[in-house]
């Protein structure tokens, strides 16, 4: 698993763009995925451009290239989190 040691939180742009949308983060801390939660998942999705997805069984993964924004960027903030908003919506339609 990669965690950014040297940023182990949400910037806080994120979490305003994210609270005007009634999403509220509750728990910054990072967390290891244990194998059992891998095996319980019917799919896992990586919302990110640079995770490596080759530890996560192939026929339950589905990436989305969602890039990372400088924390001062509240329009591509704002960008990235619609592009989630609508693989989501897109994912629960076709699920």
């Amino acid at each position: 698993m990669h965690l950014d040691v040297l940023r182990p939180f949400v910037a806080e742009n994120v979490k305003k763009v994210l609270a005007e949308k009634g999403v509220f983060i509750e728990n910054e801390l990072p967390i290891l995925i244990s194998k059992q939660a891998i095996d319980w998942a019917d799919k896992i999705i990586i919302a990110a451009d640079n995770v490596y997805s080759g530890d996560f069984p192939l026929n339950k993964t589905e990436t989305w290239r969602i890039s990372d924004c400088d924390e001062s960027d509240i329009v591509g903030i704002k960008r990235e989190i619609e592009k989630i908003e609508k693989d989501i919506l897109k994912f629960i339609k076709n699920f």
